[in-house]
């Protein structure tokens, strides 16, 4: 897990990595502000990086989280609809879930955290990723949810070398 420090920017064309797309996107998004309203989040993105996005309502109505709107890319994953429903629900070797497991830090510091992860998923299959998680406000200073982002590939088991291609 790594909180990713404010000075943090590359150059805009240069950075093919989703999770530093979605966090140059969450940045800009913020302006002066601390944390950004998710309509200004997703004004910044394109279909890619919504594809493989979700968000996390913080205010569920028995204090767990629960998921907002899910990308394609992910909501496949879990088996089921999600949208809507607490983040406990999500499968422990699902994408949603492995996303979200440091998904605390983030509240508690109020910074985008920045995760790694190897782990087996649903099919059996060895999977390399990394995510991130950032603060959203709809009124410039609170956390009301959080802007999600997922990216990963398919591995053979041990080697690291990609076996199948881009995890959708």
């Amino acid at each position: 897990m790594q909180e990713l420090p404010q000075d943090f920017e590359r150059e805009p064309d240069a950075e093919r990595r989703l999770i530093f797309q979605l966090l140059r996107c969450w940045r800009g998004a913020r302006g002066e502000l601390p944390f950004p309203t998710l309509k200004s989040v997703y004004e910044a993105l394109d279909g890619a990086q919504i594809e493989s996005s979700f968000v996390v309502l913080l205010s569920g109505s028995d204090g767990e989280p629960l998921f907002g709107r899910i990308g394609s890319a992910l909501a496949c994953d879990a088996g089921a609809d999600l949208s809507g429903r607490p983040i406990s629900r999500a499968p422990e070797n699902s994408r949603l879930a492995r996303a979200l497991k440091d998904y605390e830090r983030a509240v508690r510091h109020g910074v985008p955290v920045c995760v790694g992860d190897e782990f087996i998923d649903r099919q059996g299959r060895s999977v390399q990723c990394r995510s991130i998680v950032m603060p959203i406000s709809e009124d410039g200073s609170r956390i009301s949810s959080l802007f999600c982002g997922w990216s990963g590939r398919f591995v053979a088991a041990g080697d690291g070398a990609s076996s199948e291609g881009t995890a959708p």
